[in-house]
């Protein structure tokens, strides 16, 4: 959390007076120009992924016409082989903004480019993001200390992630080149502590399914060839 905290403070620094300005309508010929999202272009129909749901024998008690509010429950588990396409990651990060209230992110978007690097655009709402760190193990007393850095920024804050990234034996393995919040880069030596630190949600996130395991996650050409076992159906709780 330390690491988390310094992350927002150097933010705060960089941004404060300018996001507090620009929100005021001091300086409103920024606002469009900071705090749109990077749009990388791709918008996929939940679709895709609901399709090959069907093809493994996926059960989503989730899918309707509108997203459920509540606990989510994983049960079961298939084991999978098999390389998603750049269509099925977003199709299924759609799917899941379609589908459950408690996703923190908005808008979100997975490049996969042909060096094997990866790219991510999102909005992220910070009051869904305190929820999910309450889920993910953090303290109120954490979450609070946090916010305290957070009174001028945007809501939902837009985010930008450029790097490499893979899963080994369930351990998360990220190298950010880039990290933007709110059109702002973070300084390059701050890149390895903000890694560290979604490395560190992303376990606490694995963790609330004990069905999943990775083996191996890996970029390619092709997409992201998954090696493992996820969990057979899910629900609300």
């Amino acid at each position: 959390m330390k690491k988390f905290l310094l992350i927002l403070l150097i933010l705060i620094i960089g941004l404060g007076v300018v996001g507090y300005l620009t929100i005021k309508g001091k300086i409103p010929v920024l606002y469009n120009a900071v705090f749109q999202q990077v749009d990388l272009g791709i918008d996929e129909s939940p679709d895709i992924i609901y399709a090959f749901y069907e093809k493994i024998g996926y059960e989503d008690n989730l899918r309707g016409d509108s997203p459920k509010s509540g606990e989510l429950v994983f049960e079961g588990g298939i084991d999978l082989d098999h390389t998603f396409t750049q269509s099925e990651i977003n199709s299924w990060l759609s799917a899941w903004e379609n589908s459950w209230t408690g996703i923190p992110f908005k808008n979100l978007q997975i490049r996969i480019n042909s060096d094997g690097t990866v790219e991510a655009s999102s909005l992220i709402s910070l009051k869904e993001a305190e929820s999910i760190g309450r889920t993910l193990g953090y303290s109120q007393e954490d979450i609070e200390k946090a916010k305290d850095f957070l009174k001028y920024i945007p809501d939902p804050l837009p985010l930008y992630a450029k790097g490499t990234a893979s899963i080994k034996d369930n351990q998360v393995n990220l190298d950010i080149q880039n990290f933007k919040v709110v059109g702002y880069s973070l300084p390059e030596g701050m890149n390895s502590t903000v890694a560290g630190v979604i490395e560190d949600v992303i376990s606490r996130a694995k963790n609330l399914s004990t069905e999943t395991d990775i083996k191996s996650a890996e970029v390619t050409s092709e997409g992201v060839k998954f090696l493992g076992t996820v969990p057979a159906s899910v629900s609300i709780k």
